[in-house]
């Protein structure tokens, strides 16, 4: 069961539409910061030398100058990314009886918990595939060189990896988008599963990171916990590697807590 969850949550047209919609934005972010002024403009100006258009050049194509400026639009998005693959899988279900035919092949439980293992990958996945095949492209058709310095670099936690070895810091950050997306797919899930309507499954959780990120960005002591904070890991200097892990493991707790607390509740009352 656990593999062909994992394929339906991953073959899907909503998958399909996060990771096309994931990579334009990506693309879009680059072009309006930096692409448009460096790499699509005149080269047959007349006060352009050669020295000159190979400098911006240098710096416009540059594979790590355009990682780091596409991110602006993803931040307005990435929740939305997260939930949307997989998350109302349970409801759907839930809703045409189809779970039961799945309980009776594995056990409740054991569908519970594959469901919601599987729905915490989707929205892992959801983030990073996006990201990744993006960077491949950026690989592919701009420049590698690591540049001494940078113009554009990380200011967060571990920035210094940047301009030491520059991929392993963008797939560091793979690894922390990854990782959110798991967290925050798992919360919603978690609070998902108490309803009944599809749309509920997509527009509560948001609702609650909305809700969340407004006010505790406004809490001076508390707003590095914010997870458009957690998101912008590239430029977020105001906390630590342990505030990461405990925001993650917060909402993944809180998730797992509701989910099974609905589990106790469609046990006890049907």
């Amino acid at each position: 069961m656990l593999l062909s969850e994992l394929r339906r949550a991953l073959m899907n047209i909503r998958m399909l539409s996060v990771i096309l919609v994931s990579l334009c934005l990506l693309y879009l972010s680059a072009y309006n910061t930096l692409l448009s002024t460096s790499v699509f403009i005149d080269s047959d100006a007349t006060d352009l030398s050669d020295q000159g258009l190979e400098k911006i050049h240098e710096f416009g194509k540059n594979k790590y100058h355009i990682w780091t400026q596409s991110y602006i639009y993803m931040q307005t998005i990435f929740i939305f990314a997260a939930v949307l693959p997989f998350t109302a899988s349970y409801i759907q279900e839930k809703n045409s009886k189809y779970h039961y035919l799945q309980i009776i092949r594995v056990g409740e439980r054991k569908y519970r918990v594959i469901k919601f293992l599987v729905n915490c990958l989707a929205g892992g996945i959801a983030l990073l595939l996006p990201e990744l095949v993006y960077y491949i492209f950026l690989t592919l058709l701009a420049r590698n060189k690591v540049l001494e310095p940078f113009t554009f670099h990380p200011e967060g936690l571990y920035s210094n990896l940047f301009t030491e070895t520059p991929d392993l810091y963008i797939l560091f950050i793979f690894g922390v988008h990854f990782l959110i997306g798991f967290a925050f797919a798992g919360f919603a899930y978690g609070i998902s599963s108490f309803f009944t309507k599809t749309i509920l499954a997509y527009v509560i959780p948001f609702g609650c990171y909305l809700t969340y990120d407004i006010i505790i960005s406004n809490n001076e002591t508390m707003n590095r916990y914010a997870l458009t904070n957690l998101y912008n890991f590239m430029s977020s200097t105001n906390y630590s590697l342990g505030d990461f892990s405990l925001a993650i493991i917060g909402l993944l707790v809180l998730g797992i807590s509701l989910y099974y607390i609905n589990y106790r509740m469609v046990n006890k009352y049907g």
